[in-house]
């Protein structure tokens, strides 16, 4: 096979990951990534000072979900360093009636809890519910119409906002929550289905939580090593041209020539730049938004937290100001070895409160805490205080995303064979669903 020149647009996870497999499958290849930032992995970042890490983006991922995820780690060798959630994670709560209120994860919890027995009369009327007849509907709709508006408005919309920062009556169940319609469409029943397909499995699946010592950027650390004299940082991508032979990536800086380029780009990025197919590629980003969301990380030298648990969600009709709180330190208390007992996330912002972007830091911080003393009765001190912004960073699949997003790749498989697409704006937004779009492009890459 020809040695191929490639241009991999972007070092966040799905660009670092690809260069991988094609290295892997194919290593005559010459991989270039193109990356507009001093370093790499994207929103996958973290914070260090004095022995003490906070992981700024994702931190937690359950090995059920997370073959492609645990796979790169193992392939890369830092397999090592992976750690395992506490049980405490179990844990998790709800602010609902001005308090927090334990989510039920079992029958004794559905009986025992206030939470609970409201539950009990919708999931038994569930199975009565006719099938729907829409191919694809909104998170919101798909919920009320099997559950009512108290399973809805209560544990899905604030789970909607833990995934995504989105707006449930705006976005794709398909796109989302595709076995969730799935269970509907073999079963006539969400409940029944998830009672059937349980019996089904022989075999226990390990659900707990896991990330790496020093957290993601671990493993980011190390594909960034694996491609140092590749990745050309302070390159940001304004244009991509086909000529007769060659595809040219047009910079700030320079032109890069290539038999084949794979945009890794960020969806607000794609957006902008110029390419061959803009034309569908502006159908396709049509009314396509992206969530923003802000998070104030706190570390107390003290265990200050009167609650154990992996954090709580906070729903909407509550009118709140967070989002939400992660109890770090619950989670992973062997993430880092620094001496602080106690690490917290607030998140802000989203589609609920989007002007929270604007806000100072100072302003945010304040919100933070007043929510903690107001939630958990906590008054200390952070030691450590840090905000990080995420602009239009999440995206917000609306309605029919899958059916359109086939269409595109249609049109450049038949058009422009040469330029792919990956990125959490296609398949799915999480780390897994990244790695294994990177890893599935790579391997039809090397069968062509």
């Amino acid at each position: 096979m020809s040695n191929k020149r490639v241009l991999i647009l972007g070092a966040g996870i799905s660009g670092l990951s690809l260069a991988w497999y094609l290295r892997k499958y194919m290593p005559q290849t010459t991989i270039t990534i193109l990356e507009k930032n001093e370093s790499a992995g994207g929103v996958i970042r973290s914070f260090g000072k004095e022995g003490l890490v906070f992981d700024l983006g994702p931190k937690t991922f359950r090995t059920k979900s997370s073959k492609e995820l645990m796979s790169l780690i193992e392939d890369t060798c830092v397999e090592k360093e992976i750690i395992y959630s506490s049980n405490k994670s179990n844990k998790k709560y709800l602010y609902t009636k001005e308090k927090l209120q334990k989510v039920p994860t079992s029958p004794v919890g559905l009986l025992s809890s206030s939470i609970g027995r409201k539950l009990l009369l919708p999931l038994l009327k569930e199975s009565k519910v006719k099938k729907g007849s829409q191919e694809d509907e909104t998170i919101g709709a798909f919920f009320r119409r099997r559950f009512g508006n108290y399973i809805t408005d209560t544990l899905v919309e604030p789970f909607v906002v833990g995934v995504c920062a989105g707006d449930m009556h705006k976005l794709s169940i398909n796109s989302y929550f595709p076995e969730m319609k799935k269970l509907e469409s073999s079963y006539g029943s969400i409940v029944k289905g998830m009672f059937k397909r349980k019996k089904e499995k022989s075999k226990k699946v390990e659900g707990a939580l896991f990330n790496l010592k020093g957290g993601l950027h671990t493993l980011i650390d190390r594909l960034e090593k694996e491609f140092s004299s590749s990745i050309i940082h302070g390159a940001e991508v304004t244009k991509i041209e086909e000529c007769e032979k060659i595809l040219k990536v047009h910079t700030n800086t320079h032109t890069y020539e290539a038999d084949h380029v794979f945009s890794a780009l960020p969806l607000q990025v794609v957006k902008k730049i110029h390419t061959p197919f803009d034309r569908e590629k502006d159908r396709f980003f049509h009314e396509f938004p992206s969530s923003s969301i802000a998070c104030v990380n706190f570390a107390f030298k003290q265990k200050v937290l009167p609650k154990e648990g992996f954090g709580y969600l906070v729903p909407s009709v509550e009118k709140e100001k967070i989002l939400g709180v992660v109890f770090d330190s619950e989670i992973f208390p062997y993430l880092d070895e620094s001496s602080y007992a106690t690490k917290l996330t607030v998140m802000l912002g989203g589609s609920q409160h989007p002007e929270m972007l604007d806000y100072s830091d100072e302003t945010l911080i304040n919100i933070a805490l007043d929510a903690l003393y107001l939630h958990l009765g906590m008054h200390e001190n952070p030691d450590v205080k840090l905000v990080t912004r995420y602009d239009k960073i999440l995206p917000q699949y609306p309605l029919y995303h899958n059916n359109r997003r086939e269409n595109l790749f249609k049109h450049l498989k038949e058009c422009h064979p040469k330029i792919s697409l990956i990125g959490n704006y296609l398949k799915g937004a999480s780390v897994n669903a990244c790695i294994k779009n990177s890893y599935e492009t790579a391997k039809e890459f090397v069968s062509h």
